[in-house]
Protein backbone atom coordinates (compact mmCIF):
# COMPACT_ATOMS: atom_id res chain seq x y z
CA UNK A 1 0.00 0.00 0.00
CA UNK A 2 2.94 2.58 0.61
CA UNK A 3 4.75 1.62 -2.09
CA UNK A 4 1.60 2.43 -4.42
CA UNK A 5 1.15 6.00 -2.91
CA UNK A 6 4.14 6.37 -2.85
CA UNK A 7 4.56 6.22 -6.91
CA UNK A 8 1.19 7.76 -7.25
CA UNK A 9 2.50 10.60 -5.66
CA UNK A 10 5.64 11.11 -7.42
CA UNK A 11 3.88 10.71 -10.77
CA UNK A 12 1.79 13.28 -9.64
CA UNK A 13 4.46 15.50 -9.06
CA UNK A 14 6.61 14.63 -12.31
CA UNK A 15 2.84 15.95 -14.48
CA UNK A 16 2.68 19.24 -12.53
CA UNK A 17 6.98 19.90 -13.11
CA UNK A 18 6.15 18.98 -17.02
CA UNK A 19 2.78 20.86 -17.66
CA UNK A 20 4.71 23.74 -15.79
CA UNK A 21 7.77 23.48 -18.00
CA UNK A 22 5.44 24.12 -21.19
CA UNK A 23 3.56 27.11 -19.57
CA UNK A 24 6.49 29.18 -18.92
CA UNK A 25 7.94 31.44 -21.98
CA UNK A 26 11.43 30.27 -23.47
CA UNK A 27 14.39 32.00 -21.90
CA UNK A 28 15.48 34.83 -24.64
CA UNK A 29 18.72 35.68 -22.64
CA UNK A 30 19.49 39.05 -21.29
CA UNK A 31 17.89 40.98 -24.04
CA UNK A 32 15.21 43.23 -22.82
CA UNK A 33 11.32 42.84 -24.39
CA UNK A 34 10.27 44.88 -26.97
CA UNK A 35 7.66 46.76 -25.23
CA UNK A 36 10.24 47.95 -23.22
CA UNK A 37 12.74 49.27 -25.87
CA UNK A 38 10.19 51.29 -27.25
CA UNK A 39 8.97 53.17 -24.12
CA UNK A 40 12.53 53.81 -23.91
CA UNK A 41 13.04 55.28 -27.52
CA UNK A 42 9.79 57.13 -27.16
CA UNK A 43 11.18 59.16 -23.49
CA UNK A 44 14.60 59.68 -25.32
CA UNK A 45 12.75 61.20 -28.30
CA UNK A 46 9.60 63.23 -26.12
CA UNK A 47 13.05 64.66 -24.20
CA UNK A 48 14.68 65.63 -27.08
CA UNK A 49 11.79 67.32 -28.50
CA UNK A 50 11.02 68.84 -25.53
CA UNK A 51 14.53 70.52 -25.40
CA UNK A 52 14.85 71.56 -28.82
CA UNK A 53 11.23 73.12 -28.28
CA UNK A 54 12.73 75.18 -25.32
CA UNK A 55 15.49 76.10 -27.14
CA UNK A 56 13.64 77.60 -29.73
CA UNK A 57 11.18 79.74 -27.49
CA UNK A 58 14.34 80.74 -25.56
CA UNK A 59 15.93 82.34 -28.97
CA UNK A 60 12.50 83.71 -30.58
CA UNK A 61 11.73 85.30 -27.11
CA UNK A 62 15.54 86.77 -27.17
CA UNK A 63 15.15 87.74 -30.65
CA UNK A 64 17.82 86.30 -31.67
CA UNK A 65 16.58 84.85 -34.21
Amino acid sequence: MKLSLRYSSLSQAHAKRSTARHDEPPVAGDFPAPGEVLVEIGLVLAIHLAVALAVILTVRAFGIA
